[in-house]
């Protein structure tokens, strides 16, 4: 069983390492398990943005801070 929490750190590790590729594979994991998870959203949207994908960044951006504004 895939444990969300370990895959979403390990996710924000490889962000954190500049490692793009393997944190949208681990946080695409986590995201087939809880769809609307705020910082999977947010991550993905930093990392569309890091990529220079502006309209992806911006839709996973907008919908994580509309899911979750706090």
């Amino acid at each position: 069983m895939i444990d969300v929490d370990e895959l979403l750190d390990q996710a924000f590790l490889n962000f954190n390492k500049s490692n793009y590729d393997l944190a949208e594979i681990q946080l695409n994991q986590v995201q087939l398990i809880v769809p609307t998870h705020g910082d999977v959203l947010y991550l993905l949207g930093l990392i569309a943005l890091r990529k220079k994908i502006l309209t992806k960044a911006l839709d996973l951006l907008t919908t994580a801070v509309r899911l979750y504004p706090k």
